[in-house]
């Protein structure tokens, strides 16, 4: 199958997985290899399973936004690759998922606000590339204090 230019390489996963970079010696080794679990071979199915999800949601990725494709999709490849080969690790809390998936979620949500800011109109909000926070009126002590 032909990928978008924007699809994340084997490395990328690795980037985000560096734990599961590890040979049968412990070493770890930044990506995935023949020497590694999962192969790298696996992990580019898992690759173009994420791509093709990201771009069910989001549609064409503009050409300005495509690094951010990228590793929204490598997110997404690593949540693939921990609950493919590491199922028993999530619920016990020995994998990372549940982590990945709240980055992974927040990140594609940012993405496909930037694609249609950029097909409405071709332009892009700078502050959509950033993380959202909100400070809801949680009651905390201090909070309205007036000095």
């Amino acid at each position: 199958m032909l990928q978008p230019d924007w699809a994340p390489s084997v490395a990328d996963v690795g980037s985000v997985l560096r734990a599961r970079t590890k040979d049968r010696n412990g070493n770890e080794l930044g990506t995935f290899t023949e020497a590694t679990r999962p192969t790298g071979e696996q992990v580019d199915d898992l690759i173009e399973t994420a791509v093709a999800d990201l771009s069910a949601e989001c549609g064409i990725i503009p050409d300005l936004i495509q690094d951010n494709a990228r590793r929204v999709a490598a997110l997404g490849a690593s949540c693939l690759v921990e609950l493919s080969y590491f199922p028993e690790q999530i619920n016990s809390g020995r994998s990372a998922y549940s982590q990945m998936q709240t980055r992974y979620v927040d990140a594609l949500s940012r993405l496909k606000l930037q694609v249609s800011e950029l097909q409405n109109d071709g332009t892009l909000n700078n502050d959509d590339l950033l993380p959202q926070f909100n400070f809801d009126d949680c009651g905390m002590i201090g909070l309205r204090t007036q000095w």
